[in-house]
C-alpha cells in the first residue's frame, strides 16, 4: 500500500488590499481574476445601468508556492466628485470603472462572476453541533 505524505494544509483567507496598484501587480500573475458588479439604483426602467461598485478577486496567485487570493473593491466614493450633477457623477463613475475593467481584461484572464469557495467561516461554525 502506498504511504501518504503527511502534509499540513492551512486555509489562508483572501487578502484585502487597500491599493489598486498592488492588486494590479498580483492580478498579472493570477490564474484567474473575477469581478462582480453593483449598479446605481434608478426608479426608471428606461435609465441606463451605471456601475456603482466592482469587487475584484485575483485567484491563484502563487507566493512561496502557496496559492493565495487577493481582493480589491472599487466604489463610487473612491472617485472625486468633480461633476455637480448627479447624472454626470454617476456617468463619470461608470466610465472610470469600465476603463479599469477594460485595462484588466487586456492584462489578465478576467471573468465576470464569483467562484464558490464553500461555506463561510460563520456558516461552518453554526453548522457544528
Amino acid at each position: 500500500m502506498k504511504k501518504l505524505i503527511d502534509t499540513k494544509c492551512a486555509f489562508v483567507p483572501p487578502v484585502s488590499l487597500e491599493c489598486y496598484e498592488d492588486f494590479e501587480e498580483f492580478a498579472k500573475s493570477a490564474a484567474v481574476v473575477t469581478y462582480s458588479t453593483e449598479y446605481f439604483q434608478s426608479p426608471f426602467k428606461s435609465d441606463k445601468k451605471r456601475l456603482r461598485r466592482v469587487i475584484l478577486s485575483a485567484i491563484g496567485v502563487k507566493l512561496d508556492n502557496i496559492p493565495l487570493t487577493f481582493t480589491y473593491m472599487i466604489d463610487y466614493s473612491d472617485f472625486d466628485a468633480s461633476a455637480e450633477d448627479w447624472q454626470d457623477q454617476t456617468q463619470q463613475t461608470d466610465d472610470r470603472i469600465s476603463a479599469i475593467l477594460s485595462d484588466l481584461k487586456a492584462k489578465c484572464n478576467l471573468i465576470r462572476g464569483t467562484i464558490d469557495t464553500g461555506s463561510k467561516m460563520g456558516e461552518a461554525l453554526v453548522a457544528r453541533p
